[in-house]
């Protein structure tokens, strides 16, 4: 898994998964783990909504793409980012998005070196956006982001999970959880075997 390091050189001391935030039910689950060493690019796809979302982690050196993986559609309206990260030196710390009962209408990253990315949403969505409410996660200074999980259909991201990396001491992360009203939990097994090279090549 991703090491963050501190002002005092102290690295991750394990990985815990917050969240989810959005539908509790609907669409098909996904689950990237939270085992990968690093995450080098998040492509969001969104138009009156954020319609997709994949990941490219980083594991042991090699590019490895998250379970969620987006359709292209090819359409003048849908809008398409890649957000490339400066892997290994910077990781994401904030998540922040808009919900309704059945979807994430939007999303917000901010990473270690203080950059922003969205929102993303291009058309109108009215409804949507009078009902939405607001979850933000940030673990800046505490932890960083190595994974995401969730729930999705055609055309939305019904509900959206993280995985974070913790600095120890891990009571740090968990005092900043607190303050931000939110739940972590340990994960199953924190580490993965190294991978069989010539398998991933």
């Amino acid at each position: 898994m991703v090491s963050p390091r501190n002002s005092a050189g102290c690295s991750s001391s394990g990985v815990v998964k917050v969240g989810p935030w959005g539908a509790g039910s609907g669409g098909r689950p996904w689950d990237d783990g939270g085992g990968y060493t690093g995450i080098r690019s998040i492509t969001i796809q969104a138009y009156g909504i954020v319609e997709a979302i994949n990941v490219e982690y980083d594991l042991y050196g090699l590019p490895v793409l998250g379970k969620n993986e987006y359709i292209p559609v090819a359409s003048t309206e849908l809008y398409t980012e890649k957000i490339n990260l400066n892997f290994p030196d910077e990781f994401l710390t904030t998540v922040k998005g808009w919900i309704d009962h059945q979807q994430i209408i939007d999303l917000q990253f901010k990473t270690s070196q203080q950059r922003t990315f969205g929102p993303f949403r291009r058309g109108a969505y009215p409804w949507s956006v009078i009902r939405a409410s607001l979850f933000e996660c940030s673990v800046d200074g505490a932890g960083a982001i190595v994974g995401f999980s969730g729930r999705s259909s055609q055309f939305k991201i019904n509900s959206i999970a993280l995985y974070v990396a913790t600095l120890c001491p891990a009571s740090h992360f968990y005092k900043k959880m607190e303050e931000q009203g939110l739940v972590a939990y340990r994960t199953s097994p924190l580490c993965m075997p190294r991978p069989d090279w010539a398998s991933l090549r």
